[in-house]
């Protein structure tokens, strides 16, 4: 049993994908907005907590860095699903070709 056949039965599934993929897609966004906020000058509502003026830099910095991860997690599950959608055409294709062997 190859690899490939070993991630298709034992990895997560075709609706795990999605999730995952809706999650960090979430994930990215939500960064991508914090960091630009952060990056604009945004204090926040708490006056007590706001980020230090010489720090916000890295912050952003930071909070980019994260979004790139989250892009990074949405990519590999787009393509977990891709794979799965073609295995199950390929699969599908292979019982018919059986079929009409027979």
């Amino acid at each position: 049993m190859g690899y490939a056949q070993l991630c298709y039965q034992y990895c997560c599934g075709e609706g795990c994908s999605i999730c995952c993929m809706l999650f960090s897609t979430w994930g990215f966004i939500f960064m991508l907005v914090v960091s630009i906020l952060v990056k604009g000058g945004y204090q926040g509502i708490d006056p007590e907590n706001a980020i230090n003026p010489a720090e916000r830099h890295v912050a952003a910095a930071h909070s980019f860095g994260a979004a790139g991860i989250y892009a990074i997690i949405t990519l590999l599950c787009l393509a977990r699903y891709v794979y799965i959608q073609r295995m199950k055409k390929q699969r599908s294709l292979e019982y018919i070709h059986q079929e009409d062997e027979m």
